[in-house]
């Protein structure tokens, strides 16, 4: 009886928002890693768990690039550029504009306004 009136005076925990959390302020720490910190702050997941929600954060936020909600989820690293000249950094940034802009349409018609305006 007593662990009833404890269960429902704590506060709820959201796990996958604690794991989120904690995989935003530490950028490629290890499902494990996350274990081993939520455990030390009172929550009990196991490494699947934490693969599984990592996994499904990327797979509906477009491979996992809004992560960081900011513009640091757009690799700063060129790694190479591809037949047409264009870096990946550029390719992904072009993306963010697409999908901020809502079509392709919408992204070329602000493009060509911008190059009106700084012509």
């Amino acid at each position: 009886m007593a662990s009833k009136a404890n269960s429902t005076t704590e506060k709820r925990v959201n796990k996958s928002k604690a794991i989120l959390k904690y995989f935003k302020s530490h950028q490629g720490s290890k499902p494990r890693q996350i274990v081993e910190a939520l455990k030390s702050r009172g929550l009990d997941v196991n490494a699947q768990y934490v693969s599984t929600i990592l996994f499904n954060h990327r797979k509906r936020s477009d491979g996992g690039m809004d992560i960081l909600d900011d513009e640091s989820a757009v690799p700063q690293k060129t790694v190479g550029l591809n037949a047409s000249g264009v870096s990946a950094r550029e390719i992904m940034l072009a993306k963010q504009l697409v999908r901020q802009s809502g079509s392709m349409r919408a992204a070329r018609k602000a493009l060509d306004m911008y190059g009106d305006i700084i012509a």
